[in-house]
């Protein structure tokens, strides 16, 4: 059971950074489309009907624990904000697909962390690490549809990723995470894990 849990949240996970980006029009006009529907029932039914008989208080006390609770909070708030929000179906929309998002990230948290913290870290750093380490390797094969051009800003050629396909933004924030959990690891690592964890971050930065 855990394992299908978790091989159904990789699928999920990698099929919706493939979803190609919506312009601001479209959003405001269909906040919903049928696949994003289809992927946060269904990653909603996995985080909240499989996972709380497996973990019962433990995983309701992640969810309350940072760093998932500062993601609630923000949560709250995001609700709150339909008061006054011009796009309120947009709004009401992010803000339930944030909420599932929570009760996911805390399913797969109580399942590593019942191996242990050390492990957990380090698979996402692993995960994490990987999947940079993929996107730059496709920037060298395809470097057409791996680099972004824009018309504004400084930065105008950005990388992202070709598949699963992902905006530079996101990009840019999963090789920050990405860069800080290898260099925290690299600090208490030792002999070959130490050049292992070196590697990583290197390529993460």
């Amino acid at each position: 059971m855990k394992i299908s849990v978790i091989i159904f949240w990789i699928i999920i996970f990698a099929i919706s950074m493939h979803t190609m980006p919506r312009t601001l029009d479209t959003l405001q006009s269909k906040p919903i489309d049928n696949f994003r529907l289809i992927r946060i029932v269904s990653m909603a039914i996995t985080a909240l009907l499989v996972a709380y008989p497996l973990f019962g208080l433990r995983y309701i006390e992640l969810v309350f624990r940072p760093p998932l609770s500062y993601l609630l909070l923000y949560n709250i708030l995001a609700f709150a904000s339909l008061i006054y929000s011009p796009s309120k179906a947009l709004t009401l929309w992010k803000s339930i697909e944030i909420l599932v998002d929570i009760g996911l990230s805390a399913t797969v948290g109580v399942i590593f962390l019942n191996r242990g913290v050390k492990k957990f870290l380090t698979m996402n750093t692993i995960f994490l690490c990987s999947m940079i380490i993929i996107m730059e390797i496709e920037a060298l094969i395809n470097p057409a549809l791996a680099f972004r051009w824009y018309n504004k800003g400084i930065f105008r050629m950005q990388l992202g990723g070709i598949l699963p396909y992902m905006n530079p933004s996101l990009f840019g924030y999963t090789a920050a995470v990405a860069s800080v959990m290898s260099f925290a690891s690299l600090l208490y690592a030792e002999g070959k894990q130490k050049l292992f964890y070196g590697i990583l971050f290197s390529l993460s930065v």
